[in-house]
């Protein structure tokens, strides 16, 4: 769901079912909307197979691609859009490489930018709101 509160009162406008996103088990903890397209995070299994996965998903053409994969389960955490820059972020407390990915999501596949590391005490980062 995207809300806009730019105006007088805020307005709701998106709304997205999760079945209409993937088929992909996806977490309600972490999700973003733009006009055409969802990022949600895909939460893998603590020591693998399986690790965390950021997807995007299309509206538009309903396709979902896989735009990271992180190197564990349950590190991958919330994401922030800014659709001024059009850029997503999402938090990573990887123990090998923790820091905030940032990607451009103005067209086509998302581009990974150059992230930044957590914070100068080296903690894992785990909220953006912490930044």
């Amino acid at each position: 769901m995207t809300v806009d509160l730019g105006g007088a009162a805020p307005q709701v406008g998106k709304l997205v079912i999760p079945t209409q996103v993937s088929d992909h088990p996806l977490s309600n903890f972490s999700v973003s909307v733009t006009n055409n397209q969802v990022f949600s995070v895909a939460f893998g299994d603590y020591g693998g197979p399986l690790f965390d996965t950021l997807w995007s998903y299309d509206l538009s053409t309903k396709t979902s691609t896989k735009v990271l994969t992180a190197d564990n389960g349950f590190v991958l955490g919330r994401t922030a859009i800014d659709l001024v820059r059009g850029q997503i972020y999402i938090t990573d407390a990887s123990l090998t490489k923790p820091l905030v990915h940032v990607f451009q999501i103005t067209s086509g596949m998302p581009q990974e930018l150059k992230g930044f590391a957590s914070s100068g005490r080296g903690l894992a980062p785990r909220e953006m709101g912490w930044y």
